[in-house]
């Protein structure tokens, strides 16, 4: 029984997640809201999970078990738990902060940010970017003791993003200047006549 409680439990509390972002007048809203919802859910059961640890321990006194034999015993079955819950509250939280960023204005921000100057600048830039990037995460990979595969991993996914970053930036304004290469020419032509 406790087994099927397991299964059925969270399928239902999909389906009442599902069904409440979809009966909301703006889904994205609703989104947003079940994110944060499950989020907050989450962590109130990492706090009732510290607090049933503590009862736990308190309870077994000292005669029953040593305990720190209690404590590894407790950690060791509540360890997938613990990642279970770890890995929704993050997802939780990456779903509600989707959902928040794509309601925002982001074109207009983007536009303030990002100017055609600076654009130029990391353009004409593009190479001593790529190469700071490039030595920083080599220094971080030489300085980090233990560096574990996650470590790594973590260290490489952010030199990408940020190499990606200077790429798209630095193309966008190679096109806006080969543009003006490519309008010049025909400026240059002048008025002859009276006449363009």
């Amino acid at each position: 029984m406790l087994k099927a409680v397991a299964i059925l439990l969270p399928l239902l509390a999909l389906l009442c997640l599902g069904g409440s972002i979809w009966l909301a007048r703006q889904r994205r809203r609703g989104l947003l809201r079940a994110a944060i919802g499950v989020a907050l859910a989450m962590l109130l059961v990492v706090g009732a999970l510290g607090v049933a640890r503590s009862a736990y321990l308190d309870a077994l006194g000292s005669g029953a078990l040593p305990r720190d034999a209690a404590s590894d015993i407790f950690d060791t079955l509540a360890v997938f738990l613990r990642n279970g819950l770890r890995i929704v509250t993050i997802a939780a939280v990456a779903i509600a902060l989707l959902s928040f960023l794509f309601g925002l204005p982001l074109g207009r921000y983007w536009n303030r940010l990002v100017t055609d100057s600076r654009r130029s600048w990391i353009a004409d830039h593009r190479t001593p970017l790529l190469l700071t990037i490039a030595g920083i995460a080599g220094i971080m990979l030489l300085i980090r003791d233990p560096l574990t595969g996650g470590a790594a991993f973590v260290i490489f996914l952010i030199a990408a993003i940020a190499a990606g970053l200077v790429l798209v930036l630095g193309l966008q304004a190679g096109a806006a200047g080969r543009e003006d290469l490519v309008a010049d020419p025909d400026e240059g032509h002048g008025i002859v006549g009276g006449h363009p």
